[in-house]
């Protein structure tokens, strides 16, 4: 199965799935942080579901969802990351096996948060 989010500026996405057979259905809807852009997804809080990172483009902050395993997903919260938040990675660049945050802002700069696994 395939999983698309179509973000839109009220603060909620809308969760699309894809089955086997290539069929797009509308799953459900989730708040995802005012004024949403990029979004990435990768096992942030270390229980080895997959989580969303939406970056608040205008609000200087990404929000961070956590898969529960059955589709749906909790809010973990908005975390601070410098004005005008463009661009979002996630990747693993510490070195200690977790995924951390990279993020892109538009007045040039790049916020990092590491090992987000202490939110749960």
């Amino acid at each position: 199965m395939g999983l698309l989010i179509i973000a839109g500026r009220d603060g909620y996405a809308q969760l699309v799935t894809c089955d086997a057979t290539q069929r797009l259905e509308l799953d459900r809807t989730i708040g995802v942080g005012l004024d949403p852009g990029d979004i990435r997804f990768g096992d942030l809080n270390g229980d080895e579901l997959l989580d969303i990172v939406v970056a608040n483009r205008s609000r200087g902050t990404f929000t961070v969802l956590a898969g529960n395993g059955d589709g749906s997903f909790t809010r973990l919260g908005a975390y601070a990351a410098g004005p005008d938040v463009e661009a979002l990675i996630v990747a693993r660049v510490d070195g200690d096996d977790l995924d951390d945050v990279l993020v892109g802002n538009a007045n040039p700069g790049l916020s990092v948060a590491l090992n987000l696994s202490a939110v749960r």
